[in-house]
């Protein structure tokens, strides 16, 4: 799991890029984030999951 974290913060913004080219090309290919599960709105979990990885990150100066 910690290598798979690694990967991502290193190359979380080509990561983010090609999503971005993605739904650009093909918009309704994210259409599955504006979907409910289990009463919630994913794009919420999702915001959620980036702004703990965000808290997460930062360190004490």
């Amino acid at each position: 799991m910690k290598r798979i974290f690694q990967f991502v913060e290193k190359y979380f913004f080509i990561i983010i890029l090609i999503a971005v080219v993605i739904a650009l090309i093909n918009p309704s290919s994210f259409n599955w984030v504006l979907e409910e599960f289990m009463g919630i709105n994913i794009i919420n979990i999702l915001l959620g999951i980036i702004l703990f990885g965000m808290g997460y990150n930062l360190k004490d100066r």
